[in-house]
């Protein structure tokens, strides 16, 4: 992702760059028009000057289209890049459900295992109290 933000970064300085030197074109390009209303002895040095002028623009437009272009393509790949992510994040967040559902389970199971052992406990208490009513019972018996 930050790879991507710098390539954008870089990219738009490009462009800001390429706009800079267009409009420095186009100034130069109106100062030679300007020279050329004065005197039509310049012609041939302002048709050339004018044409220059439009090739570099024309050069500097192709050059902020690229740019464009490759913006663009970095914000489809980060585009896809934040769709994974938010494809691994619904992953992991179903995953966690499983696991909570799975817990409260094991929980369920467990209470009922401590109530099944706490009945056991208590059977074996009393069995155990019985057994020592009848030992004394056969005790006396004895006697």
């Amino acid at each position: 992702m930050r790879k991507l933000a710098d390539q954008s970064r870089s990219s738009i300085q490009r462009i800001r760059e390429m706009v800079n030197s267009i409009s420095e074109q186009r100034e130069k390009m109106m100062g030679v028009v300007q020279k050329g209303k004065g005197g039509a002895q310049n012609a041939g040095e302002i048709v050339g000057v004018t044409t220059l002028s439009f090739h570099q623009i024309i050069q500097g437009v192709d050059e902020l289209t690229s740019a464009i272009k490759d913006i663009f393509e970095l914000i489809k790949k980060e585009s896809e890049t934040v769709e994974e992510l938010a494809k691994g994040m619904e992953e992991a967040s179903a995953i966690a459900e499983e696991n909570a559902a799975s817990v409260e389970e094991s929980t369920a199971s467990i209470e009922e295992q401590t109530a099944g052992i706490e009945e056991l406990t208590a059977k074996s208490d009393e069995l155990t109290e019985s057994a020592g009513v009848l030992m004394k019972t056969l005790d006396r018996f004895k006697r």
